[in-house]
Formats: C-alpha cells, structure tokens, sequence
C-alpha cells in the first residue's frame, strides 16, 4: 500500500489493525522508514493500493514484530 499520512507518502506492509475503543491502529512494516510502525488509521489521508506483491521475508512479519514486542 502506499499510505499518505500527516503528509508523508510511505509504502507499507499491512500486518494487524487493532480497535483500542475509540480508535483503530495498524501495525505495518514501512518500506519507506524500514521498520515496524504502529499508525492511526484516522491520520491516514490517501491511500492507493500497488500492483506489486510483497515476497514473504520472516524479518518483516508480524511474528517479527511480536517478538521484538513481548
């Protein structure tokens, strides 16, 4: 996905979107920054779905991302 958020265009790997009450979270693997990020859904702006497939790499999972978490 390419996401714009608070105006900045980052491509992501969508791995979880948690709901916290009053608000919604996706935790992605951002090509852009390479690294794991949790962002708002809500200050997403844009967001425009690539053609490409993203090769499955264990270093940008979501069990990656657990364990650098736990």
């Amino acid at each position: 996905l390419l996401l714009t958020v608070n105006g900045r265009d980052r491509t992501v790997r969508p791995l979880k979107l948690d709901y916290w009450g009053r608000l919604w979270t996706c935790v992605v693997w951002c090509e852009t920054t390479r690294g794991f990020d949790d962002l708002r859904v809500d200050q997403i702006s844009a967001l425009r779905i690539l053609p490409s497939l993203f090769v499955d790499e264990p270093t940008k999972s979501l069990s990656a991302y657990n364990a650098l978490h736990d």
